[in-house]
């Protein structure tokens, strides 16, 4: 932390403007609650008066928020439009900006300013503080021109809790020495007993909570009735709802209200929002709950103790943003600098960290949002791995633990391959059945060796070295299955599936190869000098025999597949060797290849059959080329990023000549925009 620190100094002493984020970038969507798979709410627009919240489905899971001042209501937060009476009018937005663990937006009264700040603690090096399942909402109010009356006001709506709104919820409250709690949950509460893609959590409980103070009421009622009193009136409804309902009758709220009463001096006040689920995971059988539990007993005790630790968390998390972006901005400049802030909390909240009771370790699951909803799918662990390999290597270690055990078998399930697993069941279940993979033998195989080989360089330590031998023979079949179907894979599903068949893939052939040396690495690492020495010299033969099956007739490029001459491919599978430290591959022609003859308004297309690329493997071919050449990769990456579909979080599948989503959202693949950032590192 000392060298970043000094680093930030250097930064911004020679100019401060450097250490900012563009100013008016405007998200496709901004992360407001982002903290994992199931709690995960967004700003579907620019002003966050234009719309309701949205899980990153797409559901509405409506946040609304009121200011009075001198006793004139105005809303900061959802729409005019509700399933009651209108709400006041909207205070002016000025400013938004989202930075890696904070979104801030700014408001201008002739009275008063107001902030309003979102913040997630998703801070890898500390498991405490990315394991809690909170964002703290923080309001700092700002009179501008003498004393002002001003009252604040936020609910939730239960859906929040529920799949949909014909579920029934029931409500609680809570109060210690510390905070008071309104909670809201179904009264079914089906615990981890499906996994699905497009869906909303309907187990656990939902808390708004505050710290406790005089000036602070909470009620839970009906959203209107809630809204109404409080706009009209500036207090709550004197009675909490007792009786469970439907979420549509009515739309229950859990509301918060302070009375500042009149502000000579700048205040600032807090709420958090939280969601307990309970047990996080289902592995086969084993429930395995969220890692803060190893800490606390309750929520409730993580909540009192988030309530007294505010002040170090926030600012814990200002100076992480700062030194941060300053790190992104040295690296890669301000446009990489500003969609790498926005991917930070969309990576990291598809991923959970659990707690393994059995082998009393931690793991950290992901979940292919959007495109499936598989728990712990190979491929998507892959392309989100960059961030990881950046910020914390040994969390790629813990996030590779469920699938080698699963394959070692010891689990119930049986896995019969020679070859490495797609994923492990639909989130958060992973109960997979043999001949229920989605088999992609060279990619999923390659992709293990090489992360693995990648922790073992950057995170080595006693329990790294004694899982890689647990390990070892497991490794062993996978490379040996490379070796058996190398250099040409055939006919195999790559991690491009969408795009169709692609037989001969030479790009799928490169990761493959890589995945050889990585094996080799791996060897080496344990001290198996002439297993080492052997398949390395096959993974760097059988590199010369690609470059002669793969290479153009005319030698600018390599070609998708080694029988179609015409063809090209993004040969995003190399940046991976740039990580291992191999060199087996050029990709010096390929680039400049398509940056001369490929490239459109908002980057080059993933191969020749469409006009759609990839965001994350974009990213990947970035970072290894020059920097001139990133610098126009990462232009128009920032391009897209403010052009492509609004409404719905950052897509890693768009049209490169009009930046129109293609498919998929929210996924946790945009992990990769840290690619560059990965081979910044030195370890």
């Amino acid at each position: 932390m000392k060298q970043i620190l000094i680093a930030l100094f250097v930064i911004c002493f020679v100019g401060i403007s450097q250490c900012d984020l563009i100013k008016g970038f405007k998200p496709p969507a901004t992360p407001l609650f982002v903290v994992d798979p199931q709690f995960s709410v967004w700003a579907p627009s620019h002003n966050l008066t234009d719309a309701f919240t949205t899980h990153w489905t797409g559901a509405t899971k409506a946040v609304v928020g009121v200011i009075r001042i001198d006793d004139k209501p105005y809303r900061y937060l959802g729409p005019q439009k509700t399933a009651g009476s209108d709400l006041p009018e909207p205070i002016k937005q000025t400013d938004l900006i989202v930075f890696p663990t904070r979104t801030v937006y700014t408001f201008e009264h002739e009275k008063l300013s107001l902030e309003v700040q979102f913040s997630t603690p998703l801070l890898t090096d500390d498991y405490d503080l990315l394991s809690r399942p909170i964002t703290y909402i923080t309001y700092k109010v700002k009179p501008k021109n003498g004393p002002v009356k001003v009252q604040l006001y936020i609910d939730v709506v239960g859906e929040i809790a529920t799949d949909n709104n014909e579920e029934v919820v029931q409500y609680s409250s809570k109060s210690t020495d510390v905070s008071t709690s309104v909670i809201i949950g179904t009264v079914s509460q089906p615990v981890v007993k499906k996994g699905c893609d497009g869906c909303g959590i309907n187990w656990g409980y939902f808390y708004l909570t505050a710290p406790k103070s005089s000036q602070t009421t909470q009620v839970i009622a009906l959203a209107d009735d809630s809204r109404t009193s409080f706009s009209t009136t500036g207090r709550l409804p004197s009675q909490s709802l007792v009786e469970s309902r439907k979420v549509r009758d009515g739309y229950p709220v859990v509301a918060t209200a302070w009375d500042l009463g009149v502000l000579n001096s700048p205040k600032e006040l807090f709420a958090i929002a939280s969601y307990d689920d309970i047990v996080s995971i289902d592995f086969f059988g084993q429930h395995l709950k969220a890692y803060w539990t190893q800490k606390f007993a309750t929520l409730q005790d993580l909540l009192d103790d988030s309530v007294k630790q505010y002040s170090v968390i926030l600012e814990k998390l200002k100076e992480f943003d700062e030194v941060h972006v300053a790190d992104l901005t040295r690296v890669g400049g301000d446009t990489y600098a500003t969609v790498a802030s926005l991917a930070y909390r969309q990576a990291l909240g598809g991923m959970k960290l659990v707690w393994n009771d059995k082998n009393k370790m931690p793991w950290y699951f992901l979940k292919e949002i959007s495109s499936d909803g598989d728990a712990s799918t190979v491929d998507v662990i892959y392309p989100a791995s960059p961030i990881l390999l950046f910020f914390n290597p040994k969390l790629l270690l813990q996030q590779l633990l469920p699938i080698v055990s699963y394959a070692a078998n010891e689990t119930w399930s049986k896995y019969p391959h020679a070859f490495a697993p797609h994923h492990l069941g639909i989130y958060p279940v992973c109960n997979i059945v043999s001949g229920a993979q989605e088999d992609m033998p060279v990619e999923e195989t390659a992709n293990m060796l090489q992360m693995w080989s990648a922790v073992v360089q950057r995170a080595d330590d006693a329990e790294v070295r004694k899982l890689t031998q647990q390990y070892w023979s497991l490794f062993t079949v996978w490379a040996d299955y490379l070796v058996s179907v190398l250099p040409d894979p055939g006919e195999q599903l790559c991690t491009d599936d969408f795009t169709g068949p692609s037989p001969h893939n030479s790009n799928l052939a490169a990761k493959g190869i890589i995945g050889i040396a990585a094996y080799a690495q791996i060897a080496a690492y344990l001290q198996k000098s002439s297993v080492a020495s052997k398949y390395h010299d096959v993974a760097r033969g059988y590199s010369v025999k690609w470059i002669g099956l793969a290479t153009a007739p005319d030698g600018s490029h390599t070609k998708l597949q080694y029988d179609k001459p015409d063809s090209f491919s993004l040969k995003y599978n190399i940046y991976y060797q740039n990580v291992l430290n191999i060199t087996l591959f050029d990709p010096k022609p390929d680039i400049k290849y398509y940056l001369a003859s490929k490239n459109n308004k908002y980057g080059t297309p993933l191969d020749n059959r469409a006009n759609f690329t990839k965001l994350d493997w974009y990213y990947w071919v970035a970072a290894i080329s020059t920097p001139d050449q990133f610098k126009i990769f990462a232009q128009k990456g920032y391009d897209m990023a403010g052009a492509t579909t609004r409404g719905i979080p950052l897509t890693d599948w768009y049209e490169t000549d009009t930046a129109a989503i293609k498919g998929f959202r929210a996924r946790p693949v945009v992990g990769g925009i840290y690619a560059k950032m990965a081979l910044s590192r030195k370890f």
